[in-house]
C-alpha cells in the first residue's frame, strides 16, 4: 500500500469512530455492532496480515455464537477481542470453550475502566 492510500484508509477509520460515539450516546448498540464490524473491515483492507489466523477463527466463533460486533483492540499481544453481545452467555460459553478468559470491564463518564 502507497503513503496516500495508507492516509486515505486510516481517515475511513476515523469516521466509524466518531459514529460509534454518537451510536453510544444514543444507546444505539446494533448500530455500535454493526460499526465495530465495518471499522474492522477497514483496517484489514489496510493489511489482511494483520490479524493472525487463530484470532480470526475466535472473532468468527464470536459472531457466530451471539456476537454483534467484534473487532481487536490493542497490539503486540497486548490486545484483546471487544464483542459486543446480544447472548452473552452463549458467548461466554464458546469462548470460555475455546480458551479465551472473559476481561469484565465498565463504561462510564470517564471512558473506559477496569474493574477487578
Amino acid at each position: 500500500m502507497g503513503d496516500s492510500t495508507v492516509r486515505d484508509n486510516l481517515r475511513r477509520t476515523a469516521a466509524p469512530a466518531r459514529q460509534t460515539r454518537d451510536a453510544l450516546e444514543r444507546g444505539d448498540l446494533a448500530a455500535c455492532g454493526e460499526l465495530m464490524n465495518e471499522s474492522r473491515e477497514t483496517k484489514r483492507a489496510r493489511s489482511a496480515a494483520m490479524v493472525p489466523a487463530p484470532l480470526a477463527q475466535m472473532r468468527d466463533l464470536a459472531l457466530r455464537c451471539g456476537g454483534q460486533g467484534a473487532m481487536l483492540m490493542g497490539a503486540d499481544g497486548g490486545g484483546f477481542l471487544l464483542v459486543l453481545a446480544d447472548r452473552p452467555d452463549e458467548l461466554r460459553t464458546a469462548m470460555q470453550e475455546a480458551g479465551a478468559p472473559e476481561l469484565p470491564f465498565g463504561i462510564d463518564t470517564e471512558g473506559c475502566v477496569l474493574r477487578y
